[in-house]
């Protein structure tokens, strides 16, 4: 991989629409945008046939769905959470190094990452958080 210290990882990416074409075009951008950070060294990417799926929500009766494969480089530990949060993969496999030594920095940056997107959540009305006075355990 590329960065010298960076953090290998394979993803998988899945996209479901009502048409095939959707299906493909929108995964296909969406990984090449994936590319495009500088953050981010695609080594290898696999793109499944676009498959027929019957009855993929209720209200429709049949959907695309296309799969696709990515190993690559990230430069760091909060670029790595961006990327998550971001790009949304179905999974993700950290394949290396076996240890990673974050600073400070690094540190702050991935947890504001994490805080930032909360808010986002709360904002929009989506979700949020529990709040536990200080008599109270946190699970």
């Amino acid at each position: 991989m590329s960065f010298e210290n960076g953090i290998d990882t394979w993803m998988v990416f899945e996209v479901l629409a009502k048409e095939e074409e959707a299906a493909s075009d929108s995964l296909e951008s969406h990984v090449e945008g994936l590319g495009a950070l500088e953050s981010v060294e695609i080594d290898d990417k696999d793109f499944d046939e676009v498959k027929e799926v019957e009855n993929p929500h209720p209200s429709i009766e049949k959907g695309f769905s296309q799969v696709c494969e990515v190993r690559c480089s990230i430069d760091s530990f909060p670029s790595l959470i961006e990327i998550v949060m971001n790009y949304g993969p179905t999974m993700i496999e950290v394949e290396g190094p076996d240890k990673l030594e974050l600073d400070l920095s690094e540190t702050q940056e991935a947890a504001n990452l994490v805080a930032e997107m909360m808010q986002k959540f709360m904002n929009a009305g989506i979700g949020g958080m529990m709040v536990a006075g200080p008599d109270k355990k946190q699970q």
